[in-house]
This record gives structure tokens, C-alpha cells and sequence, in this order.
């Protein structure tokens, strides 16, 4: 009695508190009213439903609000609404590549079922007028229209990603690294999302909303214990999930992750590639290094303080090549493609969804639907599972029931429709070689034979994986299908263009009164600078680039749609996977060529088989002590365990525990990135270059531009002069100091006219033109550009004329360097294109060089 009495005092206390509070209260109750706990994806989508009805009520001609009008009026409305949004939405490219001409029974349901929820929330009594008719309506129309256009009311056939294209992903994956950290990291992705049926948004930020919220995975929601021998068990909470109803519910999806019993599932953990992770960031508290893992009696890991709220994926530099982005945060959609990129090396066409899709098949297998729906986050009464992902009744034998013959498993009654056995699918030679590399200093004779023929039996029989050959459609021509007529002939199209005129009216000719400056480069700085008391035009022009900036996006959105489109049509209709990737070879669909397919996945992987190696003969089953990562330590001790090597023969992976794997495939991980980085050759011998840049390492893509620019005969001037205040050419030549100082800038042309004749210097060939100091009009700009071309029309160069860095050709007082080889044909420079370049730089009254030489390089 007590506790209620005081709880009713607490509400009681309402009625005492000053007047300003409780205005305040009742505020906050008034717009609770509109407030709804949805999805963001739910709330725009609904947002533009009815931004569009109101749109297309005014294209008609009416005016006024369309939400107060009469039911049998409004419902008229809607009707012919959702007829013109059935007939003139094209269908996805993926549908139209399956010859669909409209959208589906899905989105149209979509449609309606927002066109309902918008009548109760914004039309008077909407609630009543719903009841009274309006939605039997709708539903009536709805009916009618899937008739009338035919649409597909079934879910189409759905891909399933199982273990053996996850082991094919894995394979091809630490075959072929580059960069570790980047390698480990979507290693990572892919065992979570196969191992927990996640999306893809809650490893990675879906939307700039739950980037600022923080909904992603952080290192605090995982949880890492050790077992005896240091097996991984993890406890991850997902913090963003589709499944919520909105961001304000309280709800948590928790996976519990123990590693795996078979030696052979080692390569399916997502423990190993977490652990080593971390590893790599440095962010486990006492532990640095791999040995000290292995060697450590820890049983819970300890993330560092300052990693707590770090993401676990971050974004990649040069597209993962060149490593992570420290800091930084993973968008769902990078993460998706960083996903299916490995995938299409395989020759595997996937979706993220693909893997989700096995993950709530296999669930059911062992838990029934029920703890499917739990394990993939719906609810106990939610048919999406039924409806969107379960084979249903594929998974039933019939002919088996009613042959009264012996019931196959699931996988082996869809084994025909796995991606996995598909001929296009497999590792190729080359990923096939980076295996191999992996044991090389591990392996014996026999192994090296028993290993090379299962690789050799892994490399696809069919062909290697063909990548549809993609052309390049221009926004011209999309700009010329009619839908793009149709578009900016929609009334909001129209209405933003006009908006636009009307607020540039307004700003434009302010603008146009207020003379350029270097203080006032940018219109906004200019119309505050010129016009400090009028705040009207600054209002007008952020407006107008608002608007500008939608009207850019809805542009591109409905030209990438269009182009989508026109390769759609382009394409030749398909209906299966395969040829998604190529054309399938004659004998593809033979039984023993599957059959053939389906025993090589049998056994374990070949990177398991090589971890195996990795682990290394010894007397204990102890693991004691532990081989450097560096290799300082032999091989032979790095781990204390009793086994027989490979002989020739099938590898029984069996007799080796499944933690001696999991210890030897992480130390493989751990080595298998590929050492791309080199350092310039030319700065060991280039006397301008300072140590600190001799120690520099460069990538393959950077080390060729580094060399062109950087060692070239003007920069290595420059770096000489600013250094030494002498000329480099001089100092070479043992010259007098105050003779080498004398008048040698760090430009290439006072070194070239005194040197004249060196062969360490180009042959040089000067023609002069003079720029002018003063602006010029378009129409005069042209035509002295027209004037040059004619003027310069007849000097050729080589064609292996070579353009540097237009910042190198400014300091060199050069516009670009040649190549000379008197063999090769010469060819007419585009001397316009070229001026424009070198008057971009801003430089007045300069000399325009052509320089070729015979023996620099």
C-alpha cells in the first residue's frame, strides 16, 4: 500500500507544480501526438506517397487541400493515383533482365498500405472514413490492377549462400591479399553475416542518421572469452537492426558464437579473423602480438578504453588496397559491395541477403520456424519469414514420401540450384598459386604432391569466371529515352525549375552589381560583402541551392535509373545465376560434371589442410610456448602437438584437435598479405633527395607516378636550388660557388640556356608566346585561342610524348617534357587543349617550351 500511495503522490503532484510547468507538460503531450516509432525507411517512404498525391492533385488543375475532400472524391483520387504510379514505374533491372514489364504485387501492396496510413493520420475522421468504405476500396483497386497488368504476386526463386561458397570467398580472399587489415576485416563481415543471418546495416552505418547516433557494431557490443586452449567464444549485440519499430524501442539481438568442433569448419569461425582484428588495431588490453595470445592464461579479453566506441569496420583506403581509414565508419553500402567484390571474383553473383536467406533455412532445420523468426529478429506473429526468406516447400521430398524411398537432406535435394556448383563458380589458376604459396615453407615432397593434386582438382573445369562486358551509356543518351521526357514533365519537376528562376531573379542581379575580388570569390561572401543589410538575397541564393541540390539529386537518381534501363534492355534476357556470369560451356549441365563438382566439396579446405601444416610437429598437446610471427623462431616449434605429416593420399584432418588448426590458420592469416610496398630505387642515387624520403615505401600504383614526377629534371633543379641556393648542373661540374649562384633560379630554362649542349640536359627547342596580363571576354578568349592553334598548328611531337604534372610544369617554366625516339612517326599536338591547361595555372607572359631529347631515358 505503501509503494502505491506514493506512486499516486508522485502523479498527484502535477497539479502543484508552478503554472510554466505544466504548460510545458501539456506541450510535450501535444506533440506526442504526432509522434510515431517507425523505421526511417517506413516514415520517407510514406512522406513521399504523399507528397506525390498532392503533387499529382495539382497537375490536374485543382487547388486547395486534397485531404479534405470528399471520400468518394479522395478515393478517385488515389485510384487514378496508383493506376498512372502501376503503369509508369518500369519494373528493377534485375526484373526486366527476367522480361517483367511492371512492378510487383509487393510494391504495389507497398503503395496502398501507405496511401492508409496517410488517410488516417492527415484526413479529418480519417480513421471513420476508413472504415466506411475507403479502404475496401483501395483493396478492391488493388486486386484490379494485379489482374489487369498480370503482376507477379509469387516471390521469385532465391539465391542461398551455404558453406561452401563462404569457403570459396575465403580461399580467394587470403589468396590473393593485399593488405592485411583491410583482408581480415571483411573476412570478419562475411563469418557475422553467415553465422548470425544479420544485415548488412547492422555491422556497418545504414543511413548519415544512424552514423551520427552511433548505430553500428562498436567494439564494446562484442564480447571475446577464451576456452582452455584458446578457443573463441563470442557474445555480439546488435544495436541496429531492421527489425526495430523505430530507434526509440528498446530491443536487443544478442548471438552467441562458440567455435567449431570439426577441424574443417575452422575456416567458417568469425573468432579467428575477430581476434587477429584486434590484434592488428592493438586494442586488446595486455596483449600485442600473436604469441602473447597464445601464450596468455586471460579468459575474457579486455578491449583498450579508448577503442570501447570504435567501429569495428572501417572505411578503406584506394578501396581496401591501401588499408583502413583509422577513425573512420563503414557505410552499409560500402561493406555490401566490399562483400560482393570478393564474391564476383569467384565468378559468384551475390547479395549480402543471400547469406541471411541459408542462415534462417538452417535455423528452421534445427529449431522450426519459430526460433528461425527469433534468430533473425521478427516477431512471434510476423509472416516475413514465411513470405521472404524460407525454401518452404522445397525442402519437402516428395517423390521420396511417396516412393516410400529414403528421405535426403535439404542440401542434397537443392543441390542443383546451390551457386557453388554452378560451372561459372570456382577458384582460378592464380588464386589456385597463391594457395600454394602459403605452405611452401612448411610443406615436405609428399605434401607439396598431395596438396597440388587436390589444387589442381579446386580449379574450375568450365572456364574461368567471365565478367559481363559493360558499355558505357552517357547521360546524353539518357537524356534522350523518353522517360526522361517524362520525368521533367512531372508537375514537381516542373515546380522545382521554377522555384529555381524565381529565387535566382531575386539574387542574380544583386550579384551582377558586386565586382569580383580575391576577398570575395564565392557569391555568398559577395552578396554579404556587398550587400551587409540586406539578408533577403543570402536567404534567396541558400534557398536556391537547396533546391538546386534536390533537383541535382533527383536528376541523377532517375539517370542512373534510366541508364540501369537501356543495359537492361541492352542485355540478354536471363533466367538462371549462371549465365548472370557468362555463357555456360556445352557440357555444364551434365550429371557426372555436377557430381564431379559436388565431391570436391566434400572434403576440407585446402587452406585448412595447409593450416594443419602451419601448426608443426612437437611431443605436447600443451601449448606452452609459441613460434614468433617473424619467423625468428623455427617452424618445427610452433606448436607442441603430436601428429603424423600429410602423406600421399586424402588429408584426415580428423586426427589433428580442431584448436591445433584454428592455432596454425591464424598464424597463415596472420602472413598472408602480400608485401607490395617497395622503395624508389632512383632516390638511393638522386643527390637531391633528402633521407628521410629515401626511406619512404611505395604502392605499385604510386611508386611509377613518384619516379616520372619527382626525379625529373625539374623538380630535381628546384630541390637543389632551394637547398643549396646553387645550380645542381654547376655544382656537378665542380664549379666556382659564386659562379654556380650567379643567376640560376630553380626554373629549368636559365640552366638550359647556360649549359647549353649538355647531354645531361634535353635538346630544347623554345617558342615564345605572350600571355595576356589583363582579363579576357569568352568571345575574345576564343578567338585568340583559335589565333595560337593556327599560329603552333604545324609542330609536331613524338608519340611517346609523355604529359607531367601540370604543377611541375609551372615550377619548370615548362608546359610538358617528350620522349624522342627517331623511329617513331610524329604526331600533331592538340596545342588548344594544351594552352588552356597552361593558362588555368595562372601564369602571364611565359614561354611556351616543347622539349624532346634522344638520350635521357
Amino acid at each position: 500500500m505503501a509503494g502505491r500511495r506514493s506512486r499516486f503522490e508522485a502523479a498527484k503532484r502535477y497539479f502543484e507544480l508552478p503554472e510554466s510547468e505544466r504548460t510545458r507538460i501539456d506541450e510535450e503531450v501535444e506533440l506526442s501526438l504526432d509522434f510515431e516509432s517507425l523505421s526511417e525507411s517506413t516514415i520517407t517512404r510514406r512522406e513521399n506517397a504523399k507528397e506525390e498525391i498532392e503533387a499529382f492533385y495539382a497537375a490536374q488543375g485543382h487547388s486547395g487541400d486534397v485531404w479534405v475532400k470528399a471520400p468518394n472524391k479522395l478515393t478517385a483520387i488515389i485510384k487514378t493515383w496508383l493506376t498512372a504510379k502501376v503503369e509508369g514505374t518500369r519494373p528493377t533491372a534485375p526484373r526486366s533482365r527476367a522480361g517483367a514489364t511492371h512492378v510487383a504485387f509487393s510494391t504495389l501492396k507497398d503503395w496502398r498500405m501507405s496511401v492508409v496510413r496517410i488517410i488516417s493520420k492527415y484526413v479529418p475522421d480519417g480513421q471513420k472514413k476508413l472504415n466506411n468504405g475507403i479502404f475496401v476500396a483501395l483493396y478492391n483497386h488493388q486486386g484490379f490492377l494485379t489482374a489487369k497488368h498480370d503482376l507477379q504476386l509469387l516471390e521469385e526463386r532465391k539465391q542461398f549462400i551455404g558453406r561452401h561458397e563462404i569457403r570459396l570467398m575465403t580461399e580467394s580472399m587470403y589468396a590473393n591479399c593485399i593488405d592485411l587489415e583491410w583482408t581480415i576485416q571483411i573476412d570478419l563481415a562475411l563469418k557475422l553475416m553467415f553465422q548470425t543471418g544479420v544485415r548488412v546495416g547492422a555491422l556497418a552505418a545504414s543511413t548519415q542518421q544512424y552514423l551520427q547516433e552511433g548505430r553500428y557494431l562498436k567494439w564494446k557490443n562484442l564480447i571475446c572469452n577464451l576456452g582452455a586452449n584458446g578457443e573463441p567464444h563470442l557474445d555480439i549485440g546488435f544495436t541496429a537492426l531492421k527489425c526495430y519499430n523505430g530507434p526509440l524501442v528498446a530491443k536487443r539481438h544478442e548471438a552467441n558464437l562458440r567455435p567449431a568442433q570439426c577441424p574443417e569448419n575452422v575456416i567458417l569461425e568469425p573468432g579467428p579473423p575477430l581476434l587477429l582484428l584486434a590484434i592488428k588495431r592493438g586494442i586488446i588490453k595486455g596483449i600485442k602480438t600473436l604469441d602473447q595470445l597464445f601464450n596468455s592464461k586471460t579468459r575474457v579479453l579486455e578491449w583498450e578504453d579508448w577503442a570501447l566506441n570504435e567501429a569495428v569496420f572501417l572505411k578503406g583506403k584506394v578501396g581496401g588496397a591501401a588499408g583502413c581509414q583509422p577513425g573512420s565508419v563503414m557505410r552499409a553500402v560500402g561493406l555490401a559491395s566490399a562483400v560482393q567484390v570478393v564474391g564476383r571474383k569467384i565468378g559468384l553473383a551475390m547479395q549480402t541477403y543471400d547469406m541471411r536467406r541459408n542462415y534462417g533455412d538452417e535455423i528452421e532445420e534445427n529449431y522450426g520456424e519459430a526460433g528461425a523468426k527469433m534468430g533473425m529478429g521478427h516477431t512471434a506473429n510476423s509472416t516475413t519469414y514465411k513470405n521472404k526468406y524460407g525454401r518452404e516447400s522445397a525442402n519437402l521430398d516428395n517423390a521420396g514420401s511417396v516412393m516410400h524411398e529414403d528421405i535426403v537432406d535439404r542440401y542434397a535435394l537443392n543441390q542443383f540450384r546451390a551457386p557453388a556448383l554452378l560451372p561459372h563458380v570456382g577458384l582460378s589458376s592464380n588464386t589456385i598459386d597463391g594457395l600454394m604459396h602459403l605452405h611452401d615453407s612448411v610443406s615436405t615432397e609428399s605434401t607439396q604432391l598431395s596438396l597440388k593434386r587436390k589444387a589442381d582438382a579446386l580449379i574450375v573445369p568450365y572456364g574461368q569466371p567471365q565478367i559481363r562486358p559493360i558499355t558505357k551509356i552517357s547521360d546524353a543518351e539518357c537524356r534522350a529515352h523518353p522517360s526522361w521526357f517524362a520525368f521533367i514533365s512531372l508537375p514537381e519537376s516542373i515546380s522545382r525549375q521554377q522555384e529555381m528562376t524565381r529565387l535566382k531573379s531575386i539574387y542574380q542581379p544583386a550579384l551582377d552589381s558586386v565586382d569580383p575580388s580575391p576577398a570575395t570569390r564565392t557569391a555568398e561572401s559577395r552578396l554579404r560583402a556587398g550587400f551587409p543589410d540586406q539578408p533577403q538575397f543570402i536567404v534567396a541564393y541558400e534557398e536556391w541551392k537547396r533546391v538546386r541540390d534536390r533537383v541535382n539529386s533527383s536528376e541523377s537518381r532517375k539517370l542512373k535509373s534510366i541508364r540501369d534501363a537501356i543495359a537492361a534492355e541492352r542485355a540478354v534476357p536471363t533466367t538462371s545465376n549462371a549465365s548472370k556470369a557468362g555463357p555456360e560451356p556445352e557440357d555444364a549441365d551434365t550429371y557426372m560434371a555436377r557430381q564431379t563438382r559436388i565431391e570436391q566439396f566434400k572434403g576440407p579446405s585446402l587452406l585448412v589442410d595447409i593450416a594443419r601444416l602451419h601448426a608443426g610437429p612437437s611431443g605436447s598437446k600443451v601449448p606452452a610456448s609459441h613460434a614468433a610471427v617473424d619467423g625468428a623462431v623455427p617452424i618445427d616449434d610452433l606448436m607442441e602437438v603430436e601428429f603424423t605429416p600429410l602423406e600421399e593420399g586424402d588429408p584426415d584432418v580428423d586426427e589433428v584437435p580442431a584448436w591445433v588448426v584454428r592455432t596454425g590458420y591464424m598464424r597463415m592469416m596472420w602472413t598472408s598479405a602480400k608485401d607490395m610496398h617497395s622503395r624508389c630505387s632512383k632516390c638511393k642515387v638522386d643527390p637531391t633527395v633528402d633521407q628521410a624520403d629515401k626511406e619512404k615505401v611505395w604502392t605499385p600504383w604510386n611508386l611509377a607516378r613518384h619516379e616520372e614526377q619527382f626525379h625529373s629534371v625539374g623538380m630535381q633543379l628546384a630541390r637543389w636550388y632551394n637547398k643549396h641556393a646553387t645550380c645542381l648542373l654547376c655544382a656537378l661540374d665542380d664549379c666556382p660557388e659564386k659562379l654556380a649562384r650567379r643567376t640560376y633560379t630553380r626554373h629549368i630554362n636559365p640552366a638550359v640556356g647556360y649549359h647549353v649542349g649538355d647531354p645531361r640536359l634535353p635538346q630544347v627547342e623554345e617558342f615564345f608566346v605572350a600571355f595576356p596580363d589583363t582579363f579576357l571576354s569568352d568571345e575574345e578568349l576564343d578567338a585568340e585561342e583559335e589565333r595560337w592553334a593556327m599560329e603552333f598548328a604545324d609542330v609536331t611531337l613524338p608519340s611517346s610524348f609523355l604529359e607531367v604534372s601540370r604543377v611541375e610544369a609551372a615550377l619548370a617554366g615548362a608546359v610538358m617534357l617528350g620522349v624522342h625516339e627517331e623511329s617513331v612517326e610524329p604526331v600533331v599536338v592538340d596545342h588548344k587543349a594544351a594552352l588552356a591547361s597552361y593558362k588555368r595555372l595562372k601564369i602571364s607572359k611565359e614561354a611556351f617550351v616543347y622539349v624532346t631529347e634522344s638520350s635521357r631515358r
